[in-house]
């Protein structure tokens, strides 16, 4: 079984003269993830729970740090967590693991057939050796967890160590937890109502030995696109915080974002290159993933407080404009930097 476990460095085991810096290290915690069966989301949500909730609070903890002049700060507008937060979260996740646990439906695929292009963008990116698609399927799992990296370094490298900032790295915490906790919770959902056929389907009918997933509930676990999901939730979240919070500074922080998408991007063709899943499955990953992570830190944490200041103080941003002339409609993007 898959389990995430807390290899906890104390002072007391390190000694008392390892100073305040690896103290902010301890009190972090390291996730370790061990091999199993259990589905990739089992892991993300057990890790990410596993690091955010029992120590999260720890970070708030004084400390000969706290008075140094910090870097990045949290604006009096910007949304503090709080207990419906942390509820909120716990109880996405707990939704998320059940349904990875014990959710498992019998009925046969609901759909099957491919949409749109679909099946050009399988015969354009398709693999078909067993070794090809096991190894870019091996590399999407390797981009997947490079996004939550990046996420995770945000908080922890950046805000925790960099700039000794327990607040901001507390914040960014939680918001990434709540984040993912909903992502994963609305995509299991949703693959176990849809019961979408995934394209190596068809190849397993011919050959049960095609894929791992031939014959198993995986293989109708199609849409959508849990890597596509997870790589958009940690892009929305890269682009987002670096936007409100200039982590890196300069155009270090749109290049970030730039970053974070094209890992995304390439999370998808891999998926799909692998077989694992069909272009629309991908596409609406992306789409809700990038949604859910964007938004969500957006709406209920940077724009929720006090009245906000001019928008152009806080760095980059997008902003899409609908454009009306006559019977023509069309959607004009305005960006800053």
């Amino acid at each position: 079984m898959q389990v995430a476990r807390w290899v906890d460095f104390s002072p007391e085991s390190l000694g008392a003269s390892d100073g305040p810096k690896l103290g902010y290290l301890t009190r972090a915690g390291v996730c370790a993830i061990e091999k199993s069966e259990v589905r990739s989301s089992l892991a993300i949500a057990a890790c990410l729970l596993a690091l955010v909730v029992p120590r999260a609070a720890l970070c708030s903890e004084p400390s000969d740090t706290d008075n140094r002049p910090h870097r990045l700060t949290w604006r009096p507008e910007y949304r503090d967590s709080n207990a419906v937060d942390y509820a909120f979260t716990a109880a996405a996740f707990a939704g998320t693991l059940t349904l990875a646990i014990a959710v498992h439906p019998s009925a046969g695929p609901h759909w099957d057939q491919p949409i749109l292009f679909d099946e050009s963008a399988r015969s354009f990116l398709g693999a078909s050796p067993k070794g090809e698609r096991t190894t870019l399927a091996l590399i999407s799992n390797l981009t997947q967890y490079g996004g939550i990296a990046h996420v995770a370094f945000d908080a922890i490298g950046v805000g925790l160590v960099g700039d000794h900032n327990p607040h901001v790295a507390r914040e960014l915490l939680w918001m990434d937890a709540e984040a993912y906790a909903v992502a994963l919770l609305f995509n299991n959902l949703t693959k176990r109502l849809v019961l979408r056929a995934r394209p190596l389907s068809e190849n397993c009918r011919r050959d049960p030995n095609y894929d791992s997933y031939c014959g198993t509930t995986e293989e109708k676990y199609s849409f959508y696109s849990g890597h596509s999901t997870i790589g958009g939730t940690s892009a929305g979240l890269i682009c987002a915080e670096h936007q409100y919070l200039s982590l890196y500074g300069g155009a270090s922080d749109p290049l970030a974002c730039v970053g974070a998408l094209l890992t995304m991007s390439a999370t998808g063709v891999l998926r799909i290159a692998s077989d694992q899943h069909w272009a629309s499955d991908v596409i609406a990953g992306h789409l809700i993933g990038f949604a859910t992570g964007y938004g969500l830190p957006a709406l209920f944490h940077f724009r929720a407080g006090a009245p906000r200041r001019a928008s152009a103080s806080r760095g980059f941003g997008v902003q899409v404009v609908p454009i009306s002339s006559g019977r023509d409609f069309a959607l004009s993007a305005v960006g800053r930097f």
